[in-house]
């Protein structure tokens, strides 16, 4: 945890990643950090639209229209946003050489390589954007596995919790039948 802003948020991300059996979230070599640290800034908007070519789905909010059209499909076959004010001509045609072939595949959770997700914000003045990219970013710290088993232990614990729910139910009921039988004696 060496570049942490404190030993207790060292220990405290050590602590988090046991618990939650988050095996990548110590050694990620493309994450940053991990450590607890506050917001830098509230955004005063943020909207998201998502897109699955493979499946042909996208979601998002109020904005999703508007976003997907100014997307684009580069030579890598990736969705890409189109940047405010820069003409489609200008944009670079081979923007993810850095990180193709093996690098990405092990380094880049890619469980869904066909979905992207486009973020738009707006924040108060004087906040740099990499804060808040930096912020939103922290999930990359998750291998594909570790998101499929975070997603079956709260489905684990949803159905306990279903469980748990119909076992006092069903106690209920019972003093209720033993109730109604005791006064049918009486």
């Amino acid at each position: 945890f060496q570049g942490c802003i404190s030993p207790e948020g060292a220990r405290a991300a050590a602590v988090a990643a046991r618990s939650l059996r988050l095996g990548k979230l110590l050694t990620h070599p493309l994450a940053p950090h991990p450590t607890f640290r506050r917001l830098v800034a509230k955004p005063l908007s943020l909207h998201v639209a998502g897109w699955d070519d493979k499946m042909s789905l996208s979601f998002g909010d109020r904005i999703h229209g508007e976003l997907a059209a100014t997307t684009y499909v580069d030579a890598d076959k990736v969705r890409r946003l189109q940047p405010p004010g820069v003409p489609a001509a200008l944009l670079p045609r081979r923007a993810r050489s850095a990180i193709s072939g093996r690098g990405r595949e092990a380094f880049v959770a890619t469980a869904a390589d066909s979905v992207a997700v486009a973020v738009r914000t707006r924040l108060p003045a004087g906040v740099a954007l990499t804060s808040l990219l930096r912020e939103m970013s922290v999930v990359t710290v998750l291998a594909a596995g570790d998101v499929f088993r975070l997603a079956g232990e709260a489905g684990r614990l949803a159905a306990q919790s279903k469980d748990k729910a119909a076992a006092r139910k069903q106690k209920l009921n019972q003093k209720r039948w033993v109730s109604k039988q005791q006064e049918r004696i009486e």
